[in-house]
């Protein structure tokens, strides 16, 4: 074995995610993972050098010293977020404007940082009305050393991609299980910052973290006794909110037939004809009127339409299908 190269540990037995749900938190999940290498005849540490390093750094996830930086309010433009406000507390500041980047490095290591709003990597705003903050400044290095962290870095999480080859490899190995514990783990870490930063500041994420989750394949209660099969990662994503939301979309307007009830060209066709019907007698109808009018004249022609569904059906075909929104 070279020289600094940790080995795996051996194991009596498999390890088993029995009772482990993806509603955990994340000192439940910390909680767990002990229990587990317990079972199995581990102590102390999981079997796999990189779920070592992720199940350390997962200890004490966020960076208190850069959470603290934050809260320097000499450095916001108190005079912006005075005239902003906050809602009806006119009086109150508003909170200042941040962005949230999430990735996995090169290195695969997950991490997020902060920035003002359309601030770059550089300190260059985007935006001509500036920023919340005067003068900000990225320092790559918070002090002298290797082993020092950007001014801006909220948590970092070493080799959390060796944890995604899981699932895209389907391992089989039973040590890989922990895999999908860690990764749980760290999107819970990423709720908690959420919940922090969301006291003081209006948070935007440039990326996000997206998980999806099944349960084993004999089914949800498949247990003797009747409690639910674990829970098991199947997807643990990081994209932009705005790209997911709109790919997503446009793929609920393909399947509108399967999700709404009716298909596109019957909405466009049952529109078009209340948009242009003419009445020879009685007032105009009022326009916010046109959604209840709209189903109405669905359902004559024996389409399974709702209020909201049609809501739905107008929000869609305008965004996407390039067309004149309905007034």
């Amino acid at each position: 074995m070279p020289k600094g190269r940790r080995s795996p540990i051996r194991i009596s037995q498999p390890i088993s995610l029995d009772g482990f749900y993806r509603h955990s938190c994340l000192t439940e999940c910390v909680a767990f993972i002990e229990r587990a290498l317990e079972r199995a005849g581990v102590r102390d540490e999981p079997p796999i050098p990189y779920q070592r390093d992720v199940l350390r750094d997962l200890s004490d996830p966020l960076d208190e010293d850069a959470l603290a930086e934050m809260l320097a309010y000499w450095t916001y433009d108190l005079s912006k977020l005075l005239e902003r406000g906050r809602g009806y507390r006119r009086e109150v500041p508003a909170k200042p404007k941040i962005d949230i980047v999430l990735e996995i490095t090169s290195k695969g290591n997950f991490k997020a940082e902060w920035f003002p709003r359309d601030v770059d990597y550089w300190g260059q705003c985007r935006n001509p009305e500036g920023c919340d903050f005067i003068a900000w400044r990225r320092a790559d290095s918070r002090g002298i050393g290797y082993h020092t962290r950007p001014s801006n870095e909220l948590f970092f999480i070493h080799n959390v991609e060796h944890c995604l080859y899981t699932l895209k490899d389907r391992d089989p190995a039973h040590r890989a299980a922990l895999d999908h514990v860690l990764l749980t783990a760290c999107a819970k870490v990423v709720d908690m910052l959420k919940a922090r930063l969301s006291y003081h500041f209006d948070v935007k994420m440039v990326t996000d973290l997206f998980v999806e989750w099944t349960e084993d394949d004999e089914g949800r209660f498949s247990s003797p006794d009747g409690f639910m099969s674990p829970s098991i990662v199947t997807s643990w994503e990081i994209e932009d909110p705005e790209v997911r939301q709109k790919r997503n979309e446009v793929r609920e307007l393909d399947e509108m037939a399967d999700r709404l009830g009716f298909s596109e060209a019957e909405f466009i066709e049952a529109r078009d004809y209340e948009t242009n019907r003419v009445r020879s007698t009685g007032p105009t109808p009022a326009p916010h009127t046109f959604v209840d009018r709209l189903v109405r004249e669905m359902k004559k022609r024996e389409l399974k339409a709702t209020r909201s569904s049609v809501e739905r059906a107008i929000y869609l075909v305008d965004r996407y299908r390039n067309v004149v929104p309905i007034r």
